[in-house]
């Protein structure tokens, strides 16, 4: 199929949006737990069926050597303004203390790149679709070492 001029002017229109735009990876690890380094941090509002959301994510490196899982980049999160419960969670748990301030979101997140975690994948199945999350349960404080 030949790309038509039609196709080409609704190209030229975004090609600066998508020269800038971001790389979504949306690959989980299978249902487990694992360490990993915090790599990367996101954040945006988008619109879901007319309602604006804020929204904040994590990008994590596993930390298994020896597997075929080591250095396999991730999401954590998204974690999303219509869902604060995981929102919380994750916050409180990089903060070292509960924490009931929504603002602190993007100091908190932001200042967990380069930070080592566990944390636990887990895929559940409801009347709406399948869902994987990914929670954070610790800061690790010793740094497992590779070779």
């Amino acid at each position: 199929m030949s790309m038509t001029s039609e196709m080409e002017g609704i190209l030229a229109a975004v090609s600066d949006e998508f020269a800038n735009a971001e790389v979504f990876n949306d690959w989980r690890p299978p249902d487990g737990e694992y360490t990993a380094v915090v790599v990367g941090y996101s954040d945006g509002i988008s619109t879901r069926g007319g309602n604006k959301y804020a929204w904040w994510a994590l990008n994590g490196r596993l930390l298994c050597p020896g597997t075929e899982l080591d250095e396999r980049e991730f999401t954590i999160g998204p974690f999303r303004s219509t869902g604060l419960g995981f929102l919380k969670a994750a916050m409180s748990v990089l903060a070292g203390e509960k924490v009931n301030d929504v603002t602190q979101a993007e100091p908190i997140l932001s200042a967990a790149v380069g930070k080592v975690i566990n944390v636990r994948v887990r895929t559940t199945e409801n009347d709406r679709g399948t869902f994987t999350n990914t929670n954070i349960l610790a800061v690790v404080e010793d740094v497992p070492k590779t070779e």
